[in-house]
């Protein structure tokens, strides 16, 4: 369920990518012409009609919110201007996957030190899990010996460590500072996510033992040195091989070969990167988040380890914007959380997410198909009690409008000289 908290009571308004109805517009009528859109928010006046761009709290003491969700129109309560206490816009954006390197990261000249000794360690331990009994935390430990120990070897040994290991919500991918060479022109190469067979269109030349480098088509990575190396485990055929650990980047079945693929001659740096993989999300099941790790060494003496990107779960992410749709639906009636199943409840929050490539590391990110900029107004109103007389009790109503929506401009010039004229500052989203 969505775990979220809250002080008083709070309203939620989802806004489609529409455009502004405007001043013709009606809320009385479905059939009628100019009725509000689905997905449409507006500000209407103390006579809940349309609320003229320009118009001061002197103009209107008070104000309403309402927008269209299907066949409903639902109203914020008024919103009085002696009352406000906060209007505030934020932009959405993208969130991010946690990255650590160690050791080589694409670039430069560091590598594994495995120079003092035969024993190696990398502790991964997870953070991200805020449910977890009495404050455990999920660590663990990947470790390597050789007796006569290389870059290479150790790179390779615990990359395919974290790669097989059914309890890591880590992606791990080995780096290499050599160059590579595509097949030839015109060949392409399959392979699936978690896979270990490439299957290539033409014969490869490649033997047990080798390394290829695996980009992405969508985005054209190419076969630099910030691009995955992968060890071949085995060759059945000409056309195929098998590799040491599962491919970690986005399936692949019409690769460019010769440009996005390549062998490897090896270099003399090595590195490991560690990047959070997507984690399940269900609405009012599993909460959105994203992972974040620490990351340890033992035994790899001077080896450097670098936190290349901080986990952001971004702004006005589709599957946040639902969980807070959800609970706030809770002061609206629905309250009860724990039957199974679960009450259906209002959603017009875009949860859906998408899979984007990312050039810069020939790797798959999920991100939100929708982002929503995000308008709040906090204002107080007076709630009579029966000792104290009326007590000012704060409530918030939270705009969130699909990011860049035609709409956005024209509720904003209803709101922002209103908002105004009572001292706040004007949004921009």
């Amino acid at each position: 369920m969505s775990v979220t908290t809250v002080r008083n009571v709070m309203q939620m308004m989802i806004g489609k990518n529409v455009s502004a109805t405007g001043a013709s517009v009606q809320l009385t009528s479905p059939t009628g012409s100019n009725y509000i859109a689905d997905g449409e928010i507006v500000a209407l006046g103390k006579d809940r009609k349309y609320l003229t761009p320009g118009s001061t709290v002197s103009d209107q003491e008070y104000i309403y919110l309402a927008y269209r969700s299907g066949n409903n129109i639902h109203y914020s309560n008024a919103i009085y201007g002696k009352g406000l206490k906060k209007y505030a816009g934020v932009d959405g954006s993208q969130g991010n996957e946690q990255i650590y390197h160690i050791g080589y990261v694409g670039s430069g000249s560091q590598n594994l030190d495995v120079t003092a000794g035969n024993d190696f360690y990398v502790h991964i331990t997870n953070t991200f899990n805020d449910m977890q009994y009495s404050e455990q935390l999920d660590r663990r430990t990947y470790f390597s010996t050789f007796a006569v120990p290389t870059a290479e070897k150790v790179a390779a040994d615990i990359t395919k460590q974290i790669c097989i290991d059914p309890g890591s919500h880590i992606r791990a991918e080995m780096l290499n500072s050599g160059s590579a060479a595509g097949f030839g022109g015109g060949v392409t190469a399959a392979v699936v996510n978690e896979g270990r067979t490439v299957t290539f269109s033409s014969a490869h030349s490649l033997v047990a033992g080798d390394y290829v480098r695996i980009g992405t088509t969508t985005v054209a990575s190419g076969i630099g040195t910030g691009i995955p190396v992968y060890k071949v485990a085995s060759v059945p055929s000409t056309t195929t091989i098998i590799l040491e650990w599962p491919y970690q980047g986005p399936s692949q079945s019409n690769l460019d070969a010769n440009a996005d693929c390549g062998k490897l001659t090896a270099g003399a740096n090595f590195g490991i990167r560690l990047t959070g993989e997507t984690l399940d999300y269900r609405l009012d099941f599993f909460k959105f988040m994203r992972v974040t790790f620490k990351v340890g060494l033992s035994g790899l003496g001077s080896t450097v380890l670098t936190k290349t990107q901080e986990m952001s779960l971004g702004r006005g992410d589709g599957r946040q914007v639902a969980e807070i749709e959800s609970f706030a639906q809770g002061f609206d009636g629905p309250m009860n959380r724990v039957t199974i199943p679960l009450p259906i409840l209002r959603t017009d929050a875009d949860k859906s997410t998408t899979t984007a490539q990312n050039a810069t590391y020939g790797n798959t990110f999920t991100s939100a198909t929708t982002v929503y900029d995000n308008i709040s107004i906090l204002h107080g109103v007076a709630a009579p009690h029966f000792a104290t007389g009326p007590t000012p009790a704060a409530e918030e109503v939270r705009l969130y409008i699909v990011d860049g929506a035609a709409q956005t401009a024209g509720l904003l010039a209803q709101l922002n000289p209103w908002m105004e004229s009572v001292g706040l500052t004007s949004v921009s989203v």
